[in-house]
């Protein structure tokens, strides 16, 4: 998937209001972490990536 796919996808999420609460985006970047292999060249880039997109929806979230 591209950027603009992913673009285009947020954004039909979004309009549909198909948006998770918090508690929930949490438990899935959970569970996409715990698949990860820590074994992997690239596994601390990829926890700290989704990490980085929980602490934003976080941000948001407590935003008024």
């Amino acid at each position: 998937m591209n950027r603009a796919d992913v673009a285009s996808r947020l954004s039909m999420l979004a309009d549909q209001e198909s948006v998770s609460p918090t508690d929930e985006t949490i438990a899935h970047a959970a569970a996409l972490i715990e698949r990860l292999d820590p074994r992997s060249p690239c596994y601390e880039a990829n926890v700290e990536m989704l990490l980085s997109l929980e602490a934003t929806i976080w941000a948001l979230q407590a935003m008024p």
